[in-house]
């Protein structure tokens, strides 16, 4: 476990990225996160999480990109999957136009959080069926969950969520009101200096402005940005105890540090009708000191030696309209920096980093300490006799004691159920979650971290066999009774129905599949169908690739079992290209088949309404 272990080739961690049409924005904020460890480990080192995310995910396209990336094979890859997977998910990212890298780094992470999250709890007893050996079922099925169900985290909120606490003090009676919000970048302004226009390639060589006329530092952007903000005339408080809108006066404090800091420039700014660019120069240090920016109580709860080290730079160089991204990355297998600018990577001195016109930073917390107890608990778990005892330790776990500076308590809850037992679903590829480590690495790591001393054994919980089992039948029997109400359609019938695909591929992973991961889809919506404030079809719909033509008793069934709508119903004179394509759709094979567009001159009939 651990990111820079294992064979590496000349190229690991150095491979381009083709630039599929303006997608600078998406290689520039992947080759940082690819230089992020912590991340990257977890990528790499915990497949059963990545492969729970739907076949839609951004997470499995990622993973496989960044396993090319660090291969060492290539000199350069195509990203054109996770950007395929980017435009069907999020249709503000669709076509070929410049996208800004700081909104795309905010969806991803959003999006990885929603994909790869996972349970979050206390120690847990351990299932009744292992603790007492319990055979019959129907006692254990008696028996309540020991605890409630637990809270989630992904890998993005351990490692790139912190907490600001907002206090504001009333200037009349004291009163402190303090509100908490939790963040995944910090947006900071830049001083006031030159900036570059829309336009400005059109004016002449007077309005040419030096880049570097101007210049601040990051240090003093964090300074404007945590401090003291005076509330009064138009910007009064309302102070509860003085009942009454007073002044005041407004400060930000860190309360929770994140493990890796994303600073992000605010260099795009609304002048008017216009953007311009601000191309201020930020000096930014390659060691950051934060902690002025913390509240007492964090500081007294940094541990060990740990300190903010920058490990990647994405730049914008150009102007609003005419930009390119690139990036500047640390490389943990030799600590050198590197200019990532699509397929091109080269070597970079620190005097070309710092003097580049940074957008986004990343900072990342580190202790050698840390690291240096983890290599030596294991180096004693490799000299352990491999015939002594073993237990299981979450790979997710694991991932972040190699990697971060405050791990939580040594915990299996990824692959634990509510009860405390083995997830059923997890039990067949239990391989995928978790690795073998010795009894006396385990008590070391117990000693360095703290934790249970519940010790899973190889065999998964009875109660969830069972509910996972009732799960898996109404799954079928829904199935089934989808199939029995399509084979009802007829040819001649003239009213039909139309079936968002969308919402069609959330219900059919939904349907066939094995584990208990996979959530029902949301409420019924064919939405997307219409324009117009739903009174008509939207322009230049698709067949098959934008909804699917069903009878109307299929879509009551689905209507009623998941709610929603509206119901699209679409009449049409019966005629020999309707034949065909009400003959060659098939409800299981929808995926597969391919059905011709009806005629331009089909007369339809759109009624939208919540039910048919």
């Amino acid at each position: 476990m651990g990111s820079d272990t294992g064979e590496m080739g000349p190229y690991s961690g150095l491979t381009g990225l083709v630039n599929c049409g303006n997608t600078c924005f998406l290689s520039s904020v992947v080759q940082v996160l690819s230089n992020c460890e912590a991340f990257r480990d977890f990528m790499s080192s915990c497949p059963g999480i990545v492969n729970e995310a739907m076949s839609d995910s951004l997470a499995r396209p990622l993973h496989h990109l960044l396993e090319e990336i660090w291969s060492g094979e290539f000199h350069y890859a195509s990203p054109r999957s996770l950007v395929t997977a980017v435009k069907r998910k999020n249709p503000s990212f669709q076509g070929y136009q410049q996208q800004d890298a700081h909104d795309f780094l905010l969806y991803l992470l959003g999006t990885l959080d929603e994909e790869l999250q996972q349970p979050m709890s206390g120690p847990v007893p351990l299932c009744l069926s292992i603790v007492d050996n319990v055979d019959d079922p129907q006692r254990v099925a008696t028996r309540q969950p020991a605890i409630p169900l637990p809270s989630k985290h992904s890998i993005v909120t351990d490692l790139f969520q912190g907490t600001l606490v907002s206090d504001i003090v009333c200037s009349t009676c004291g009163n402190t009101s303090s509100t908490r919000e939790n963040f995944l970048d910090l947006a900071l302004e830049v001083a006031n200096g030159p900036i570059q226009s829309t336009y400005e390639s059109l004016t002449s060589l007077f309005s040419v402005i030096n880049p570097y006329m101007k210049q601040t530092t990051l240090h003093a952007c964090l300074e404007d940005f945590f401090g003291q903000e005076n509330m009064v005339e138009d910007n009064q408080y309302h102070c509860d105890g003085c009942a009454a809108k007073v002044d005041a006066i407004k400060q930000l404090h860190i309360q929770r540090l994140p493990e890796v800091m994303c600073l992000t420039l605010k260099r795009f700014k609304a002048v008017g009708e216009r953007v311009v660019k601000i191309r201020t120069h930020c000096k930014f240090p390659a060691t950051l000191p934060i902690d002025s920016f913390c509240t007492s109580q964090e500081r007294e709860r940094l541990l060990f030696d740990s300190e903010y080290q920058l490990f990647g730079v994405v730049v914008h160089e150009g102007s609003v309209n005419s930009g390119h991204y690139t990036a500047y990355a640390r490389r943990g297998l030799d600590e050198q920096w590197y200019l990532f600018n699509d397929t091109e990577v080269i070597e970079a001195s620190w005097a070309e980093v710092e003097a580049c016109q940074a957008y986004m930073l990343m900072y990342r917390r580190i202790s050698s300490t840390a690291r240096s107890q983890m290599l030596d608990i294991f180096n004693e778990n490799e000299a352990e006799s491999c015939s002594g005892q073993t237990i299981s330790i979450s790979r997710a776990w694991l991932s972040l004691a190699c990697n971060t500076t405050q791990p939580p308590p040594v915990n299996n809850w990824d692959i634990m159920c509510s009860h405390g037992g083995i997830q059923s679903d997890k039990y067949d590829k239990l391989d995928q979650y978790v690795v073998k480590v010795g009894g006396r690495a385990y008590q070391r790591l117990q000693q360095v971290y703290g934790g249970s001393d519940d010790i899973i054994r190889d065999s998964p919980c009875q109660m969830c066999e069972t509910a996972l089992r009732v799960v898996i039948q109404d799954r079928q029997s829904e199935e089934r009774t989808v199939h029995a109400l399509h084979a009802l359609w007829s040819i001649e019938d003239k009213r039909h129905c139309l079936l968002a695909r969308r919402w069609f591929d959330q219900w059919e992973a939904y349907v066939s599949a094995k584990d208990g991961n996979q959530l029902p889809p949301p409420p019924l919506n064919n939405k997307s169908l219409l324009a117009n404030a739903g009174t008509e079809l939207r322009p230049r719909l698709q067949e098959q690739r934008d909804y699917f033509l069903i009878n109307a008793q299929m879509f009551e069934f689905l209507q009623e079992r998941y709610g929603g709508g509206p119901c699209v119903v679409v009449e049409i004179e019966p005629s020999l290209s309707l034949v065909s394509i009400a003959a060659s759709v098939d409800i299981g094979l929808m995926n597969e088949a391919t059905t011709p567009e009806p005629p331009a001159d089909a007369s339809m009939d759109i009624k939208s309404d919540e039910t048919c």
